[in-house]
């Protein structure tokens, strides 16, 4: 099971605590000295970057037994990529080594960097040289300011199809916890059920919680085709460069009040981007707002959103999906 959190990073002296944290975590996971040196190094390269060209920002760590990613979040001023990924340039008269070497000692790295708006890096670690990140998935899940377990909760699982579930438990803290919790359970042990099926069953099964928002996605690559089943405050939208089209998501709490559900079908393309969030996210953006992102890791579309569309007064969870292969 991955874990997430976030660190906000405001002033120098918290590079270290930051690199040595992230050591923490790969002794805990059992990562070899080579893997762990190399997180060290990008962790503290992308903080000190925050220092220096942003004025602070947020480092997100995702991280399970075989995995490890991390995503820099910053609002500062934004640069040219193709000049800065080159080992030399600088725009604080430094060596100007630190992008390249985050790139050469990570397995995939990405990036979206708009003028005035801010930067995004991913960087993904794996245990096992033959693993690879997951190409066409990538989502954050963080709870409300000051509570140390977030109401919200998303997993996945892939056979032909890959068929996800997000819920967000009524309110926040503990107890919308275990609402969301008790949602991934049910999906996770009976992730073969139809949509309409599995929505039912889970009705049933959070009677004994405060209830959630749950929405229910299944992506067919082959057929080009998402289904899409939600109750509650669970928005879906499938966005191109061409279009943005909401799903329809059905008013209700599952576990509480469930009158009306159904599985609906949604074409989708090679360049659609499917982003599944719940209401922590604001529904007032428009990803052709910023340049190249339909080419960019959907962790990267997701740290885009968080940034600047997270509403910051609940839990949020912002998941997004690539259409294509």
């Amino acid at each position: 099971m991955w874990k997430q959190e976030l660190i906000k990073v405001s002033d120098s002296s918290q590079v270290g605590e930051i690199r040595r944290h992230s050591q923490g975590i790969s002794q805990e996971l059992e990562y070899d000295e080579v893997l762990s040196g190399k997180i060290s190094i990008v962790v503290t390269e992308l903080a000190t970057n925050l220092i220096k060209h942003a004025g602070g920002g947020e480092i997100l760590l995702s991280y399970s037994g075989s995995s490890f990613d991390i995503l820099s979040i910053d609002k500062g001023p934004g640069f040219d990529l193709q000049e800065c990924l080159r080992d030399g340039f600088s725009t604080h008269g430094s060596s100007g080594s630190g992008l390249g070497s985050i790139k050469r000692n990570s397995h995939y790295f990405d990036i979206q960097s708009d003028p005035g708006k801010g930067t995004v890096i991913y960087v993904h670690f794996r245990k096992l040289v033959q693993g690879h990140p997951e190409l066409n998935l990538g989502g954050i899940c963080l709870p409300y300011p000051g509570e140390e377990v977030s109401g919200d909760g998303w997993t996945f699982c892939r056979k032909d199809d890959l068929k996800l579930i997000v819920a967000d438990g009524l309110g926040h803290g503990l107890l919308a916890h275990e609402a969301s919790q008790k949602a991934l359970e049910v999906f996770e042990e009976y992730s073969g059920l139809p949509s309409m099926e599995m929505m039912k069953y889970l009705h049933q099964s959070l009677r004994s919680t405060r209830g959630a928002a749950v929405g229910i996605a299944e992506l067919s690559h082959s057929k080009k085709i998402l289904s899409y089943c939600s109750v509650g405050k669970i928005y879906a939208t499938i966005s191109s460069p061409g279009s943005n089209k909401r799903c329809v998501s059905y008013n209700g709490t599952v576990g509480v009040q469930l009158n009306k559900y159904q599985n609906l079908p949604y074409p989708v393309e090679d360049d659609s981007l499917i982003v599944i969030a719940s209401d922590g996210l604001s529904t007032h953006w428009d990803l052709k707002a910023y340049p190249g992102i339909y080419l960019r890791h959907p962790f990267v579309v997701a740290g885009v959103l968080y940034r600047d569309f997270s509403k910051r007064t609940d839990d949020v969870s912002v998941i997004v999906l690539r259409g294509g292969k």
